[in-house]
């Protein structure tokens, strides 16, 4: 091959060199190709692992809100009942006082007419 190179003349040679330039740029970008496929399929790989675990974080979340209004409303009737007994010893408690008096009314009249 050396003899070849040799005895070629200028112009063969700078057709050869091109074309060596143009097949090791060709080999340099399926290279930077190749490693950018690789880069795509780890990108790929880590989305699919977001997706799968944000799709039982949704699964989780809607089985949690199925029962949701269930668990709302009996909160809600468990509310208005606390707030009915609120109102009841409110009431209970005005009527304490007047019953207390009436007590110690009717204890001093037994002891006077005892």
């Amino acid at each position: 091959m050396s003899v070849v190179l040799a005895e070629a003349d200028a112009e063969w040679l700078g057709r050869v060199e091109r074309r060596v330039r143009e097949e090791l740029g060709a080999l340099g970008a399926a290279r930077r190709g190749e490693a950018r496929a690789a880069a795509v399929v780890g990108e790929i790989g880590a989305l699919d692992r977001e997706a799968r675990a944000d799709d039982e974080a949704i699964e989780e979340a809607a089985e949690w809100l199925a029962g949701w209004d269930e668990i709302h409303w009996a909160h809600q009737r468990r509310v208005e009942a606390a707030q009915e007994a609120v109102n009841r010893a409110e009431q209970l408690g005005g009527r304490i006082e007047p019953a207390e008096r009436r007590l110690e009314a009717a204890r001093r009249r037994d002891r006077l007419a005892g």
